[in-house]
Parts: C-alpha cells; structure tokens; sequence
C-alpha cells in the first residue's frame, strides 16, 4: 500500500496603494481644443483611494493506493481526501476631491482645473478657497470578507490489460460553502446591481472516465468524459468595483454560483519516431451557468464591465 498526504499554509497580501480616479474633459477654444479636469461637490468624479486585500489559504489532505495484478491484468485502487480553508478580506477607502464653497463666484460647487494635476496637487492649493480631500467614510461596513470551506473525498480505478486496452476512471464528492461574513458597498452608485435568490448547490458529484486503445505500440485512441466545476474567487465576490488596468475599465461584481462543466473529449496520437508525436483531436465542452464578463460603453467612452453568471435568469 502507497500511502501520501500533504498540508500547506499559504498567505498573500495584495495592496494598491494610491490610485487616483478622474475625467479628462475637453472643450473648444476657437480651433483648438482644451483639456481640463473639474471637481463637482455634488459628484464623486474626482476621487483618490487606497485597496487592501488579504488572503489566508489552509490545504491539506490523505490518499491510499493498492495495487492488484493479476497475471495480464494490472489494477490500481486509490482513495483520497482533499480539504482547503480559505479566508479573505478586501479593504477599501475613497476620498473625494472637494472645492471650498465660500469662494465668490457663480458656482460655488465646481471648480474647473486647468494645467497640470501636479501644480494643483502640490500643496499651495490645500487652503481656504482652495480644494481638499473629504475623508469621512463612504462606504457600508468597513470591509469585505469572505470564508470557504471545501471538501472532497474521491476514490479512482486504473485497470489495464497487456498494453491494449486502459480505463481510468472515479468518482469525486465534493462539498463547497461559501460565507460571506461582511460586505462594502456604494449605495449611491446607481452602476451598482445586486441579484438575489442565487443557491449554490453545497454537494457536487463529478464522474469521470478515459479510456485508452494501443492497437499498435506507437498509436494511442483516446476517448475521454469528466465533469468538474469551477468556483467563484473572492475577487469576484466583492461589493466595490475596482479598476481592471488590463481591460481598461471598472469592474463590477454580481451574485454568482459555480459554474458546472462536461468535457467530452476524443483524441488520436501517433509516435513515428523517439521524441516525435501527431496528435489529432476533437472536444465538447458543455458549461451549465458560465462566469462570464459583460459590460457597455458609457457616453462618456468610460468602460463598464461585469461579472456573473451570464445563462442564468435575473
């Protein structure tokens, strides 16, 4: 008997600093065209903010193999178990460029900036009839935090007979609850949309088989089916949208569930010589609730994007 096991511990800390959010607007100015930022008291246009995320992952687990061979027959039994907990905190603060309103103009309110951000932010303008970075708390609760309990036992079969035929196949239960224990959220971004009434299921059985032909000792057929399921991240759970620097655009969050896949896959390979190989294959994959990204263009040419369960009904 063949005994393994394993536990980790793995902790990362993932924080942004300093990020600034703002509009670039334009106007015309006979031929030429001016570009300028404003601050609006009204509005949270104009903002600067910190992100703090933090993830704790505990990992462990047991497996048991035995072989029985019998003359032409070889077979190997293997059971296991699989276990991971899992907590994460994000952490977020925004604050928001203000302008003095006991200033004698027009429109109190609003301020347009001309010229670089780097002259108004340099500290001469940090005083009475000047701007100022409001500091109160925006959000709902102080931060977003998130539990995951998983566990699976699983039990596989390899039986081969000569070199002609192989079949590897298993069965994995797997138990998944997810906890939301706190939540941020910006009840005044109209951008913001929650669904309710998503149950993830908390028992997922997944099957699996693949089946292997040798009709010669340097052709393989393959004919292969399992079914797996993939889960939401904790990043992808959060109430606040952030800033996606890659797709260019604020990413929003929506309720989700896991997503569950078949795979259906067919496969032949041919060895002709040491170290070569032609593979030709065909595949199927069918995924119930797909986590997908969705979004529109405002008026404006700013980015939103979501995520969520793009199949299921709202």
């Amino acid at each position: 008997m063949e005994i393994n096991w394993f536990a980790a511990r793995t902790g990362v800390s993932s924080d942004t600093k300093d990020y600034t959010l703002h509009k670039n607007l334009y106007s015309f100015v006979g031929s030429e065209i001016l570009s300028y930022y404003e601050v609006n008291n009204s509005s949270s246009d104009f903002a600067r903010g910190y992100i703090a995320s933090k993830e704790t992952d505990y990992n462990y687990g047991a497996s048991f193999k035995w072989n029985f061979d019998r003359q032409n027959f070889k077979n190997d039994i293997k059971i296991g178990y699989a276990g991971a907990s899992k907590t994460n905190t994000n952490q977020q603060q925004k604050f928001l460029l203000r302008v003095d309103e006991s200033r004698a103009v027009p429109n109190p309110k609003i301020l347009h900036m001309y010229g670089a951000l780097a002259d108004w932010f340099d500290g001469s303008h940090y005083a009475p009839g000047g701007i100022g970075w409001e500091t109160r708390p925006l959000f709902v609760d102080g931060k977003y935090e998130g539990e995951v309990e998983q566990h699976a036992m699983y039990v596989m079969f390899d039986n081969r007979w000569k070199n002609k035929f192989r079949l590897v196949w298993g069965l994995r239960a797997e138990y998944f609850q997810y906890d939301l224990i706190s939540q941020q959220m910006d009840s005044k971004d109209s951008r913001n949309f929650t669904r309710y009434g998503l149950d993830d299921k908390p028992w997922q059985w997944m099957p699996s088989a693949n089946f292997t032909y040798s009709p010669t000792n340097k052709i393989n057929l393959r004919l292969a089916y399992n079914k797996t399921v993939i889960r939401p991240q904790f990043n992808e759970r959060t109430g606040l949208p952030y800033f996606d620097p890659v797709a260019n655009g604020q990413i929003f969050n929506t309720e989700m569930v896991s997503s569950v896949v078949n795979n259906y896959d067919f496969k032949f390979e041919w060895f002709p010589g040491l170290g070569e190989i032609f593979s030709a294959g065909l595949y199927y994959k069918n995924i119930d609730n797909p986590i997908e990204r969705e979004g529109f263009i405002s008026s404006e040419g700013n980015l939103y994007l979501y995520n969520g369960n793009s199949k299921m009904p709202n």
